[in-house]
């Protein structure tokens, strides 16, 4: 997991300008997970996600790219575009399309999400999640995390595979 960190961040390559930004984040995630008080998968999440963000690729997940509605259900991500859409303008949109990549939002990973790109770094762990909800939060950063960066990362295949209990070889 830890090399998995540091292959994001050097893939996102730092400028000057965001260099000690990451450096914060990588340093504090490092921390929380040689702690183990958080599940890895989160860790992954926050870190996938907010890494993007500082790196250009933060998505605008105030609310619905069309209305502007905060809580309008069903809220789709669009992680190719980085934005949210609710159902209601989806339909009649450009993205309503059978190619267009879309995740269905629940309001427990919105509001993760929204957490993870807005908050301060001093509260950016201070959330919990569980179950399906971290399942879904896991598969919508790491896929975000591929797509925008279009890379594979070794380090991320031996986690998957260790977590999913598969030995290495």
């Amino acid at each position: 997991m830890a090399g998995y960190f540091c292959e994001l961040t050097d893939t996102l390559s730092p400028s000057a300008e965001t260099s000690a930004e990451f450096l914060r984040l990588l340093l504090n995630t490092l921390h929380k997970l040689e702690e183990g008080k958080i599940e890895n998968s989160l860790l992954k999440s926050v870190f996938e996600l907010r890494a993007l963000s500082i790196g250009g690729f933060m998505p605008d997940l105030v609310g619905c790219t069309e209305c502007g509605e905060f809580e309008k259900s069903p809220l789709y991500f669009l992680p190719l575009e980085g934005i949210l859409i609710c159902g209601s303008c989806f339909r009649d949109s450009p993205y309503d399309d059978a190619g267009v990549i879309r995740n269905t939002l629940t309001p427990p990973v919105t509001a993760a999400m929204r957490h993870i790109v807005y908050s301060d770094l001093e509260k950016l762990f201070s959330f919990r999640l569980t179950g399906d909800s971290l399942k879904k939060l896991s598969r919508i950063t790491e896929n975000y995390a591929l797509l925008h960066t279009e890379k594979k990362f070794k380090s991320l295949d031996i986690y998957l595979r260790l977590a999913a209990g598969v030995k290495p070889g």
